[in-house]
């Protein structure tokens, strides 16, 4: 499931979830990187940021 800024901007692909986080990968990046759901704003076909592009990779 791709992961999608607030722009609509793509940062990556969902790979799991725990309780804290959705882990994904990004384009390129063999590694995996977790975002807080708390910057989860909703989800359906995608999973939707409340975070911009910049704001996302300042957490990475």
């Amino acid at each position: 499931m791709p992961v999608l800024t607030t722009e609509g901007r793509l940062v990556g692909s969902v790979t799991g979830v725990d309780e804290r986080y959705v882990q994904c990968r990004l384009p390129g990046d063999e590694r995996q990187h977790f975002i807080p759901l708390e910057a989860v704003d909703r989800t359906g076909d995608a999973v939707r940021l409340n975070l911009t592009y910049r704001e996302v990779l300042s957490i990475l």
